[in-house]
């Protein structure tokens, strides 16, 4: 009697098709942590932009500017509000600033104030408090003198980015 070592065609398939399923799962987390990823990336560096142009406002005495470029994929910082210094891409995500723009003066204190938000390519304000809660932070709030991360609710109307001091 001869025995054959070896798979049959039944077992081949069923391991091939567990390997899908759990591939397919992996596709998606590794989608959805792509993206939650690159959100908190473009939000580090607007608010770090902005710490440093609050900085260089105090230390020489200038007044600064920041609003979203027309296409909406970058944030300008202008010397004065007139010369352009400086531009962040925050592309594939547009830049929305509920304010218009944000000013911080020589003293470093902003007198325009607001809320810098993120849209998503089909133009929907990225809410990382209900929509995607694995984003740690989609959103920079700018008081008088304070700077901070937060998390977009579009379920508040007043103060939508909220912050964790």
């Amino acid at each position: 009697m001869i025995l054959k070592k070896g798979f049959s065609l039944i077992e081949l398939l069923v391991v091939i098709a567990i390997i899908a399923i759990l591939s397919g799962f992996g596709i998606y987390w590794f989608i959805n942590y792509k993206f939650a990823r690159e959100v908190e990336d473009r939000t580090y560096k607007v608010y770090a932009l902005i710490k440093k142009y609050q900085l260089w406002a105090k230390t020489k005495k200038e007044t600064y500017c920041f609003k979203p470029e027309s296409d909406n994929l970058k944030l300008v910082v202008e010397k004065e509000c007139s010369s352009e210094v400086e531009k962040l891409t925050t592309a594939p995500f547009k830049v929305h600033v509920n304010s218009g723009q944000i000013k911080v003066n020589e003293f470093g204190i902003f007198t325009l104030k607001g809320s810098i938000y993120f849209k998503s390519t089909s133009g929907e304000i990225i809410d990382c408090k209900n929509q995607n809660p694995n984003i740690a932070y989609c959103c920079v709030a700018v008081s008088a003198v304070r700077v901070c991360l937060g998390k977009y609710d579009k379920t508040k109307t007043k103060k939508p980015c909220e912050c964790s001091y």
